[in-house]
């Protein structure tokens, strides 16, 4: 598996945040986010296959003949790997038919014709076909954004699918509607939820993460969410292109590079400086992070300086003292002698009102004094247990 070759690949990025039309459905300031936090991700120097030159991040183009213009350009250019991502309001011009129109600034849906002033995704589709280039991929984030699918349906598409590398993913199915907002607020709910498996990677998957890789994850943290799941078609071919690398894959992971200065540092005060920042990194950091940052400071434990090494064990019983809880011990601690004592209490006033009945005393007399002996025995029981066991702690 290999990354976008970043001199031969291509994206283009489609997003409407505002709208004329009061009934479009709302502006859209996440998709903007959207744009421009896939794009990070993209271009990240150490793990993403693209440059952000290469990069077209067309936001609130009202001219349709634009974006297809913007789009032939990129299928011109683009050898390895094309890249278009979409996001907007969107609707079928019939129901029925297995259409999309993607809202821009200036689409008007109280015109007869308003899909004349939208993005018909057919064209763009059409655009796409065009491209040479080995590999191409489709993200569609918009309402009823499965027709986007219509290649899976057969005929020549499927014909011309069969023989280069070709992806299409949607958030939703043909006649859902996609959820505006994410958890964290900044992004859509398919595309944040994209976005955090892209940036955070995926323990088990290796070193690169190819989208066919993460829509599992993808799908079933949108159902866990209770959002709309997504759907995806590919050829076989596909699979060998990731998208990024896997930031939760251990060996595709390494310290920032000032703290690992610190730590390789002669002077002691410095190593214990780096010691003191691997505290906030494994905080805030992925598995594979928290693993790596969890070595550097057991590796410290045996530094040379005292300082180093009382360092890291402070910063290691520190990382681990959130963790660490003894109520389930307390607890069954505590039960154990309860019903031992309960125990103990019933035998001794059994006992007891057997005894004093069987000397003569009248049975109800004998029965309240067994009781009364019995609880006082468990008692004493529960006591000498308390006071053991508070010992043993």
């Amino acid at each position: 598996m290999r990354l976008p070759d970043p001199e031969l690949s291509r994206a283009v990025l489609i997003g409407t945040t505002k709208y004329t039309d009061p009934n479009a459905g709302g502006q859209l300031p996440v998709i903007g986010h959207n744009i421009a936090d896939l794009v990070d991700v993209l271009v990240d120097e150490n793990n993403g296959g693209f440059r952000r030159e290469h990069c077209a991040q067309l936001v609130d183009e009202s001219n349709s003949a634009r974006i297809l213009e913007r789009l032939d350009e990129a299928v011109d250019q683009a050898q390895d790997v094309l890249l278009v991502y979409i996001a907007a309001h969107a609707l079928p011009r019939d129901p029925d038919a297995n259409n999309l129109f993607i809202y821009l600034p200036g689409t008007d849906t109280s015109k007869r014709r308003w899909w004349q002033d939208a993005l018909s995704y057919d064209d763009v589709r059409e655009t796409v076909r065009q491209s040479t280039a080995d590999n191409t991929i489709v993200i569609v984030d918009t309402c009823f954004a499965g027709r986007a699918l219509r290649e899976s349906l057969g005929g020549q598409a499927e014909h011309l699918l069969s023989v280069k590398g070709a992806y299409t993913l949607t958030a939703v199915g043909k006649n859902y509607r996609a959820v505006a907002l994410h958890s964290n607020e900044r992004n859509t709910a398919f595309t944040g939820t994209l976005l955090e498996l892209l940036s955070n990677g995926i323990e088990g998957q290796g070193e690169m993460l190819s989208l066919p890789k993460v829509f599992p994850h993808l799908r079933k943290t949108l159902i866990d969410n209770h959002l709309p799941s997504p759907h995806q078609h590919m050829t076989d071919s596909i699979e060998h292109l990731a998208l990024v690398r896997n930031r939760a894959n251990n060996a595709t992971w390494s310290l920032p590079e000032q703290v690992q200065e610190d730590l390789e540092s002669e002077n002691y005060t410095v190593r214990a400086r780096g010691i003191r920042e691997l505290g906030p990194i494994y905080r805030t950091g992925s598995p594979a992070v928290q693993a790596a940052s969890r070595a550097e400071l057991t590796k410290a434990l045996s530094d040379d300086s005292k300082l180093v090494s009382s360092e890291a064990s402070r910063v290691l019983k520190d990382l681990d003292g959130s963790r660490t809880s003894q109520v389930p011990i307390t607890l069954a601690r505590r039960r154990q002698p309860d019903w031992w004592a309960i125990s103990t209490g019933l035998v001794a006033a059994l006992a007891a009102s057997v005894a004093l009945w069987w000397s003569s005393w009248y049975l109800p007399h004998a029965i309240i004094a067994g009781a009364a002996i019995g609880a006082l025995s468990a008692t004493a029981q529960r006591v000498a247990h308390s006071s053991t066991t508070g010992k043993k702690v």
